[in-house]
């Protein structure tokens, strides 16, 4: 059993009525009847709190100002799930406490983290917006508002995805998603630069033929295929294609000569084309 003094609960209290918006002050006073016994001590001078053996297994709303529970009731069992719900123009502190469950202990807890870890319950702030971001040039760039997820409750923060055009990639390429967290973007503003790759290899006795060439820039997803020349015949792959900023398969095609001059007539060209 605690002593509290008129002074202290009467604290209490108004703490209570200041801070307490989640369905009126009126579910406190309900839940007390599960969870304590308050009566006046012999000389009326203090208040006694005995607190119930099962009242560790009953949570009671959050204290949450400018948001709200979801669902709404006046007491909480263990296990129960709730989902915290920011007011227009409010966004979470943190976005990982959008869910929380009551313990065993009688306290609230961040649904994905369990028991093990700690973070501050809940506190919704005045939303701060990014400002407005350049545009891509030789790209695309969308901004996407964030919010609750109507299907899976996950809390998504605003955020900006770019595209580059067809040959061309982000750089730097992390920068391809950006969030915006308390007025600022994440990451750098990107550019598109030419995702190309080095001049194809040329090889002894043969040449090759290019496809999806640029303006003379191999861009990602260009292929080259091999041939040789008469009385030469080929080893390894025919053809590589440009992936990133590299050639793929990394072995090279090789056109190695015939000995034997009558296997000399196959399909051969004399000269490096592309186009």
């Amino acid at each position: 059993m605690m002593r509290l003094s008129r002074i202290h609960l009467f604290v209490f209290f108004v703490y209570l009525w200041v801070y307490y918006p989640v369905n009126g002050i009126s579910n406190i006073f309900k839940s007390f009847p599960a969870l304590f016994d308050l009566s006046l001590s012999n000389n009326d001078t203090s208040v006694n709190v005995t607190v119930h053996q099962d009242a560790k297994e009953i949570c009671i709303p959050p204290l949450l100002l400018h948001g709200s529970v979801d669902p709404v009731k006046s007491q909480y069992k263990s296990q129960d799930v709730i989902r915290i719900i920011c007011k227009d123009g409010y966004e979470l502190e943190n976005p990982q406490s959008s869910l929380l469950y009551c313990s065993q202990k009688g306290l609230w807890k961040v649904f994905t983290l369990g028991d093990s870890i700690y973070i501050p319950l809940p506190r919704c702030i005045v939303k701060e917006r990014c400002p407005p971001l350049p545009p891509l040039i030789q790209g695309s760039m969308q901004v996407q508002e964030g919010g609750v997820n109507a299907v899976t409750s996950e809390l998504s923060s605003t955020r900006a995805v770019y595209q580059c055009w067809y040959g061309l990639e982000l750089d730097p390429p992390e920068s391809e998603i950006r969030y915006c967290v308390r007025g600022k973007w994440t990451g750098e503003n990107p550019l598109c630069v030419p995702a190309s790759c080095p001049r194809p290899p040329s090889v002894t006795g043969g040449f090759f033929i290019a496809r999806g060439v640029v303006n003379h820039i191999y861009v990602s997803g260009a292929a080259v295929k091999y041939y040789c020349d008469e009385g030469h015949h080929q080893k390894g792959p025919p053809l590589l294609t440009c992936s990133g900023k590299e050639w793929i398969p990394k072995d090279l095609p090789a056109c190695v000569p015939i000995e034997s001059s009558a296997a000399a007539g196959k399909s051969l060209f004399t000269s490096c084309r592309s186009y």
